[in-house]
């Protein structure tokens, strides 16, 4: 499963993708207010708790952790 905005806070920002359902936004909000750049110190890494991890979001977790 492939999520669109990887390494962004936009896809976690909001569940429903067009401001119905706020779910991390207002932590973002405030970490940026705090300092934090979205994308550059503050990244995201989409994950749905319903599935396992696959050896590629593992990979790719990774590179986003080292990277940031």
């Amino acid at each position: 499963m492939r999520v669109p905005g990887w390494g962004t806070t936009a896809t976690l920002d909001e569940l429903s993708g067009i401001g119905l359902a706020k779910y991390f936004q207002t932590l973002t909000d405030i970490l940026v207010g705090k300092g934090l750049v979205r994308g550059s110190s503050l990244r995201g890494a989409p994950y749905d708790f319903r599935h396992t991890p696959y050896a590629q979001w593992l990979t790719d977790m990774e590179s986003l952790v080292e990277d940031t």
